[in-house]
């Protein structure tokens, strides 16, 4: 018995001390993505409204920000993922439940798309820059 619970605590040990290492891939081409960008979105059909949008990509890739709609007191907080290729995929919540999808490319320094919220009945295009 005490030879099994000796197995037991070393395989423990080996396994409470071992570690994984998740790699982030730069997405190709996007060296300098890291940044704070700001732009516009444009609305159209349904209760819709453009928007100014602001985001930051982190060193993981990861997307955070807001959109602002200028029609009416709403923002949107936002979080996605921008992918190895460039690609950007971004959703968020504002006042109501009222849901948006914002998808897109990142290029260099600029970043462009389409956003969607079929609650509100309304999609539109976005473009934005590093700030």
């Amino acid at each position: 018995m005490k030879k099994f619970l000796s197995i037991i605590a070393l395989f423990l040990i080996i396994t409470g001390c071992s570690t994984v290492t998740t790699v982030t891939e730069p997405p190709t081409g996007q060296l300098n993505v890291i940044e704070t960008w700001t732009g516009y979105a444009t609305g159209r059909g349904g209760d819709c409204s453009d928007a100014e949008v602001q985001v930051k990509i982190l060193e993981d890739y990861s997307i955070i920000g807001t959109a602002q709609a200028t029609d009416f007191n709403m923002i949107f907080h936002l979080k996605g993922q921008l992918s190895g290729d460039g690609k950007l995929v971004a959703s968020g919540f504002g006042g109501g439940g009222v849901a948006v999808s914002y998808k897109g490319n990142v290029n260099g320094s600029s970043a462009t798309g389409t956003w969607v919220s079929s609650r509100a009945g309304c999609d539109g295009t976005w473009e934005m820059a590093k700030k």
